[in-house]
């Protein structure tokens, strides 16, 4: 297994497992596979050509790991880094590749100069991603009730933050 930085040419095989996480897991994201942004190859090439976001992937050869993060790029705010759409395949979990993608995505707040603070958000639904979160030092700062909301189902939203360790 390793873990690297996607390149353009990565865009499908990244969009396939996005939608995968979409399906599998659709309390654990904002985002539905038809209104997903990130659903569209030349969307991820362009996300894949910024300086001030980055996306990792877990390939074990098959890419079965993903994670975003960006940088807030409102001048009071870019301070802090955003990690958005973690998510491992099912048969690749228990294995590390959730940590290893989240130590790339500090790595790379960390390489941003300036940056202090790295948020994300999990919902109540994603136990292991909040058990991992907190286990890299995240704290929950605020958790919003009803975040989520498919059919009659509805759940909270973890909003955590680290402050790193520069």
């Amino acid at each position: 297994m390793f873990i690297r930085r996607l390149k353009p040419d990565d865009a499908e095989e990244y969009v396939r497992v996005r939608r995968e996480a979409l399906e599998l897991a659709p309390l654990s994201f904002t985002a539905s596979p038809e209104d997903d942004t990130a659903a569209s190859p030349d969307f991820v090439r362009e996300a894949l050509g910024s300086e001030e976001q980055a996306l990792f992937g877990a390939f074990t050869p098959a890419l079965v790991g993903i994670v975003g993060v960006y940088r807030d790029r409102h001048k009071k705010a870019g301070h802090k880094c955003h990690v958005w759409g973690m998510y491992v395949s099912p048969s690749a979990r228990r294995q590390g590749i959730g940590r290893r993608l989240l130590e790339e995505t500090l790595a790379f707040a960390r390489s941003s100069a300036g940056v202090t603070h790295v948020h994300l958000s999990a919902s109540d639904c994603a136990e292991e991603a909040l058990a991992l979160y907190r286990s890299m030092n995240f704290t929950t700062w605020a958790i919003e009730p009803a975040a989520l909301r498919m059919g009659d189902t509805m759940v909270a939203e973890h909003h955590m933050v680290r402050v790193l360790d520069l």
